[in-house]
């Protein structure tokens, strides 16, 4: 059996459903549209919409929640219709997926350069795997092919994630937001390298991005996904000046027009809550058998966080930033002095985190309940199991999620309610200092305002001082006060307003 295509078509898709099967809701519905050869096709859409999923089901890697109807022909063969299922078969040869979250992807036990060599289909040489990462921007292959995936940073882990992806060769690239770790200026050579390598490489892509302006900058056709349905398909430059459906006029207008008003709030500058002196963090480097190496990741970094403040931290890719943020809550080793506030509560709880990639730190075999009372567990003051439960409900309350999801695991939580469960997590601990590691760089424009004006609320009722760490300078406008300048060598440059 054979669907009808033109000779041009790499990949056709007929009423493709996706369906949670104990509770019968529509993840996708009737799903169909075409991709050419070395086509990019952009799909844009808020969190929850059904992107992620919709790249996932290409290579039948849904959740085990789900099940998937449909038909799916690559070069008129069927590999998916109601007797056929032989998706597994394309990975990696023929479609291969860049990931939203690269740790989820990433072997933690495996240095890089084992991680490019298992996937490689021919043995590749030292300096071929030098080549390819230099080839996605980053700077020192040398130093990535001899690290692990906890030793890089952010945007450093993508770009990885990004070559593993190239390196087998495939005829399609899913890429489910490849750019959301990185600032504005790596984002756009990123695009231009993904358009060089589909020209170079007859790659034909489906990038999927919350980010209009980004979704539109190399596509030939941008796909409006919303409540798991396409509602628009359309070139670009059409999408932006006569878009047709309400949504996807919601969506422009929210580019244009949506901004974060900031609440202003007074912190005292008298009560410093952490003083930060000289702190540097040196990593050794494996050269060779023999050969060891020293770099400094951060150098001689001060500065002073006060009581109730917001104080942004900004800097390319791989400056340090996230190592920062490691050393204030004692993560990391490092020279030089962090001094804090005296508190009556345990140290460890006056500092929580929530991070860029929620799905490396919520564990997938708990539940977001499970989740939420093994933090409540670590209190040096223990509580009933009622309480706890009342505690988690409050906290639902304020973090805005419905009570509903509170059995649900991350992989059925849209990427804003992962966070929204972060943010939920970090606060039942009643901290003083929340380190913000990039909270909205994976979320579409609603999602992301909705959590910033959750933070700046939660900020004010509690008076809890952030250290925010964002390549966005929106989120400076909104959340920050000061804002501390890393350069690419890991030194603060500047400090202020």
């Amino acid at each position: 059996m054979y669907l009808k295509m033109t000779h041009n078509n790499l990949i056709n898709i007929k009423n493709l459903n996706v369906v949670v099967e104990q509770s019968k809701i529509p993840i996708l519905q009737n799903i169909a549209f075409e991709l050419q050869s070395q086509e990019w096709v952009s799909v844009i859409g808020e969190s929850g919409s059904g992107k992620s999923i919709l790249l996932r089901s290409l290579l039948g890697l849904i959740p085990s929640s789900m099940s998937m109807i449909g038909e799916i022909a690559i070069k008129q063969e069927i590999f998916l219709s109601p007797t056929v299922n032989r998706l597994q078969s394309l990975r990696g040869k023929v479609i291969n997926l860049i990931g939203q979250e690269p740790l989820s992807s990433l072997s933690p036990l495996m240095k890089i350069q084992s991680q490019l060599t298992e996937v490689s289909p021919l043995k590749a040489t030292h300096e071929e795997l030098i080549h390819l990462l230099l080839t996605v921007g980053l700077k020192n292959p040398k130093r990535v092919l001899q690290s692990y995936p906890h030793q890089l940073s952010g945007g450093e882990r993508q770009r990885v994630a990004i070559a593993i992806a190239l390196h087998t060769k495939p005829l399609l690239l899913l890429a489910d937001e490849p750019t959301s770790a990185l600032d504005s200026e790596n984002q756009k050579i990123f695009i231009e390298l993904l358009q060089k390598l589909r020209e170079t490489n007859n790659i034909s892509i489906i990038f999927v991005t919350h980010d209009i302006m980004l979704a539109n900058y190399c596509a030939d056709k941008t796909m409006v996904l919303y409540n798991g349905s396409i509602v628009e398909v359309t070139n670009p430059k059409d999408i932006m000046q006569y878009p047709k459906h309400q949504y996807t006029k919601k969506l422009i207008k929210s580019v244009n027009d949506f901004t974060i008003q900031k609440t202003k709030l007074q912190f005292d500058c008298t009560e410093t809550l952490v003083t930060v002196s000289d702190l540097t963090v040196t990593k050794k480097s494996n050269n060779s058998l023999f050969s060891k190496s020293k770099h400094n990741i951060i150098t001689d970094i001060a500065f002073e966080i006060y009581r109730g403040e917001s104080l942004g931290c900004v800097g390319p890719s791989g400056s340090g930033k996230t190592t920062i943020a490691m050393c204030l809550l004692e993560l990391c080793k490092y020279r030089g002095s962090i001094s804090r506030a005296e508190n009556k509560k345990s140290e460890r709880m006056i500092t929580q985190a929530v991070f860029q990639d929620p799905h490396a730190y919520l564990s997938p075999k708990r539940t977001v309940y499970q989740s939420l009372f093994e933090a409540l567990e670590q209190k040096p003051i223990k509580v009933s199991e009622r309480e706890i439960e009342n505690q988690i409900s409050k906290i639902f309350q304020q973090v805005e999620l419905s009570l509903h999801l509170i059995t649900r695991y991350p992989s059925e939580l849209s990427g804003g309610q992962k966070q929204r469960v972060a943010i939920a997590r970090a606060l039942l601990t009643n901290p003083d200092l929340i380190i913000l590691d990039e909270p909205t760089s994976a979320l579409d424009s609603f999602a992301g305002f909705a959590i910033v004006s959750l933070l700046q609320e939660i900020r004010k009722e509690n008076r809890l001082s952030y250290f925010v760490i964002t390549h966005d300078p929106k989120i400076v406008a909104a959340l920050c006060d000061r804002v501390i300048t890393i350069t690419g060598q890991g030194t603060l440059v500047q400090s202020g307003k």
